[in-house]
């Protein structure tokens, strides 16, 4: 087990609690996302058989930069409400003192 990774969630503080439901929520929506829009783009694409592999790897590309983007601003919204919470785990701090 490693030391700077809690077992349970009840020890992490609650910015981090936040951070790690925007992290997750963040890549599921992004990985969602790709596979919505390639399935029916990169799909279309093959069945037309107008487009050349080189066409369609561009496209798998440009679509996989926009989930990117998309997971990037999530994270963004994520590490900004996290800052509204503390950092320090419940029960610690300077009004607790160390345990």
């Amino acid at each position: 087990m490693i030391p700077s990774y809690p077992a349970s969630t009840d020890a992490l503080s609650p910015a981090r609690r936040v951070r790690r439901t925007f992290m997750r929520l963040a890549q599921s929506i992004s990985i969602i996302a790709f596979l919505v829009m390639a399935g029916d783009i990169l799909f279309w694409q093959w069945i037309a058989g107008h487009a050349t592999a080189s066409f369609i790897f561009g496209t798998a590309c440009y679509i996989a930069a926009a989930c990117t983007a998309l997971f990037a601003i999530i994270v963004g919204i994520g590490l900004v409400a996290s800052s509204a919470f503390r950092d320090e785990p419940p029960g610690m701090g300077p009004e607790h003192g160390e345990r």
